[in-house]
């Protein structure tokens, strides 16, 4: 395994650069594999922070599951206001960066998993449509970028800014001057990628409305997806494992089976890609 950290020349206003870090796969003299498919983790976190040691178990977690892994930072809200759409721009850099170096990292681009948990869920799903929203990809001069991914997994993902989070309405000028203009569910058409989308019932920073009304418009629009609202459960279990639970109650058994259930999911999707 290789351990890369990539570093933009966008920083945060403390100026630090944003960074995009990657657990890659290598060709070896007894693995006949070459060329690993990508998962491309987008962090949660307010728009605030992300957690790089949660965000590094993730990773090594579909790492173990045969892809090559990314995650990166991104713009907060403390680097400008309102803050969308930098985001946004921030990881469609990152999934460019990611796929020009597709020679040198051994990376599959035609198996290129999109995920993102929270907030970050909303950043993944803008993204996921991002190579068909021409008007967008001109007026941000993103077009002949390499931005198509396969695949979208979303966890306990904001939807809608105006749908419970962020709390409190007089948040929203500082994420976004229009948050109408990033309803994901708005952004999505025929060429939709196949969705895996999870949360829990009992979620009690982001409603499980979010998901439930994204899904919803998916089954409406005849577009593949798996959704799983598990019984209970806080806000940010990640993983639902000790890999990644920053308190008791963020590990739970039952919720933790979401992993093997996108990885089957996956496996559905592209046979024999990754691992059991």
């Amino acid at each position: 395994m290789q351990k890369i950290q990539f570093d933009f020349t966008t920083q945060h206003h403390d100026g630090q650069p944003l960074r995009l870090t990657g657990f890659i796969h290598e060709p070896g003299p007894h693995l006949p594999q070459k060329q690993w498919p990508i998962l491309f983790f987008i962090p949660g976190g307010g728009l605030t922070h992300i957690e790089s040691d949660v965000d590094d178990n993730i990773a090594l977690a579909f790492y173990n599951h045969g892809f090559s892994t990314f995650y990166m930072d991104y713009r907060f809200r403390a680097d400008q206001q309102p803050l969308m759409p930098a985001p946004l721009l921030d990881l469609a850099n990152g999934l460019q960066t990611i796929h020009s170096h597709a020679a040198a990292w051994h990376l599959d681009v035609a198996k290129t998993v999109l995920a993102g948990f929270s907030i970050g869920g909303l950043l993944a799903s803008l993204l996921a449509d991002l190579p068909q929203n021409q008007q967008f990809l001109e007026e941000h001069h993103l077009v002949g970028q390499q931005l198509t991914s396969q695949a979208l997994i979303l966890g306990y993902p904001v939807t809608d800014l105006t749908m419970g989070w962020p709390h409190s309405a007089a948040e929203l000028p500082e994420i976004a001057a229009d948050p109408a203009l990033y309803v994901a569910k708005n952004w999505l058409t025929p060429q939709h990628v196949p969705t895996f989308v999870w949360n829990t019932a009992t979620d009690g920073a982001v409603p499980p409305l979010n998901a439930l009304d994204y899904v919803t418009t998916l089954v409406k629009m005849q577009l593949p997806v798996e959704y799983h609202l598990f019984h209970h459960g806080p806000h940010g279990m990640a993983l639902a494992t000790k890999a990644t639970a920053r308190q008791p109650m963020h590990q739970e058994a039952h919720v933790a089976h979401w992993t093997d259930l996108a990885v089957e999911w996956l496996n559905a999707l592209w046979p024999q890609t990754f691992s059991d």
